[in-house]
């Protein structure tokens, strides 16, 4: 098998990534992955440029996965946000790595129409995930079919700490339903949309951010190292990149039984 990455002389090949991604849960449902391929190693000399590596680090994961499930991914570009173009496009950049990038260029991908927190998604199960919603993390939005449709697994590869986006969606959630935090509030945008024709319409969309009066972190080691024990984290090596794996209900219910009691809970000041 190819190498795709070195690591302080260690060749880390298809096989290494192959033999990590397979000592994990990745069968049965569908995987939402956030990934900085730079944590893994440098990039091999053997690797024939970014289409390359995006084919092959796609195929790995998909000998993991079993049929229908279908692989998600974070595209997010912010273009109605502070300092935004005021446009979104679905075929848009994001700045969230290669392999996104190289699934927005693919005809057969589908991507939600958010043009804050948008998602790519990829394989037999994505019709599921076809929506027409107007809040990032609100009803019928691609975060709440992961966890009330499909209970997604959620993967977090390379990004050093334990902090998937969908954790926006469980403080929304605490927001409206248990008690409102204050650090965060649902925030209305107004721009354009592009279609894959050119067409453009204005509208406008939700999504839940910061507020401007606080600054604040998020205690992202206190979340993994809860969730792991209690077994609800999985965690394995390749590379440089440490790998994390858990589910979208075992994520939720976990973060809501904290913060219902104490909304700050996983608040860094």
């Amino acid at each position: 098998m190819t190498v795709l990455f070195a690591l302080d002389g260690q060749e880390i090949s298809e096989e290494t990534i192959l033999h990590g991604l397979s000592s994990l849960s990745l069968q049965g449902r569908d995987l939402y992955v956030a990934m900085d391929l730079a944590a893994i190693g440098a990039i091999s000399p053997a690797v024939e440029g970014r289409e390359h590596l995006a084919v092959s680090l796609l195929g790995l994961f998909r000998e993991t996965l079993t049929a229908p499930q279908s692989i998600i991914m974070p595209s997010f570009t912010f273009s109605w946000g502070a300092g935004g173009s005021g446009l979104f496009s679905r075929k848009d950049r994001t700045h969230l790595g290669m392999l996104p990038n190289y699934l927005i260029a693919q005809p057969e991908s589908y991507r939600s129409r958010d043009p804050m927190f948008s998602c790519v998604v990829l394989g037999e199960n994505q019709s599921e995930y076809i929506s027409s919603y107007e809040d990032s993390f609100g009803t019928n939005s691609l975060f709440q079919i992961m966890h009330r449709k499909q209970n997604s697994l959620i993967m977090n590869f390379g990004t050093r700490l334990f902090n998937p986006s969908f954790i926006h969606y469980v403080e929304q959630y605490v927001d409206e339903h248990h008690t409102k935090l204050g650090y965060r509030a649902r925030v209305r945008f107004d721009g354009l949309f592009e279609d894959e024709a050119g067409k453009r319409e204005s509208g406008h969309f939700y999504s839940f951010m910061r507020t401007a009066e606080q600054i604040y972190g998020y205690n992202y080691e206190a979340l993994e190292q809860e969730m792991s024990d209690e077994g609800l984290l999985e965690v394995v090596q390749i590379g440089g990149a440490t790998v994390q794996l858990t589910d979208a209900e075992s994520l939720f219910n976990h973060m809501v039984a904290r913060m219902s009691v104490d909304p700050h809970y996983y608040l860094l000041s």
